[in-house]
C-alpha cells in the first residue's frame, strides 16, 4: 500500500509517513504458553498487538492492531493478527491479552497476558512480513 494521506501547508503536524512510502503488512499470531495457567478470567479478551522502535515504551509505537474477542482460553490456542500500513524499518513486537476487560491503552494490567521479550520485526522494500509468531509467557498478577 501506498500513503496517500495528503501532506497540505495547512497542517499542524505533518504526516510521520512522507507520501509515496511503501506500506507493508505485518502477520503472524499470538499465543501463551503453560506457565501462564490458569488464566485469571477467561483467557478471552482484546488482543492488543503493537509495533514499536523501544519495546519498553508504548509512545514509540509505528503501527499496532487490537483483535477483539481473542480466544487464549488454553495455552494451546493460537490467534492471528495482521498490523497495516507498516513503514520499512526494524520495530519490536509487543502485545498483551487484555483478560481482565481494561482496555488496550491501560497496559497490561492484573491478569492480562504479556510477553518478557519483545519479537524483533524487520520491514524492507514494502514487503509483507508473515508467520510472526509471539508468545506471552508471563501473566500479570
Amino acid at each position: 500500500a501506498e500513503d496517500t494521506t495528503p501532506d497540505t501547508i495547512e497542517d499542524t503536524t505533518p504526516d510521520s509517513i512522507p507520501d509515496g512510502t511503501t506500506l507493508a503488512t505485518v502477520s503472524g499470531t499470538a499465543g501463551r504458553d503453560i506457565s501462564t495457567c490458569p488464566p485469571a478470567a477467561d483467557g478471552i479478551g482484546q488482543l492488543c498487538m503493537s509495533l514499536r522502535t523501544d519495546c519498553a515504551d508504548g509512545s514509540t509505537e509505528v503501527a499496532g492492531v487490537d483483535v477483539a474477542a481473542a480466544n487464549l482460553s488454553t495455552y494451546m490456542m493460537t490467534v492471528p493478527f495482521e498490523i497495516a500500513d507498516v513503514p520499512d524499518g526494524t520495530y519490536q513486537l509487543y502485545g498483551i491479552l487484555d483478560d481482565d476487560a481494561s482496555g488496550c491503552d491501560s497496559g497490561a494490567t492484573t491478569g492480562d497476558f504479556y510477553s518478557t521479550a519483545c519479537v524483533e520485526v524487520t520491514v524492507a522494500g514494502g514487503v509483507d512480513v508473515t508467520g510472526v509468531a509471539i508468545v506471552f509467557d508471563t501473566k500479570c498478577p
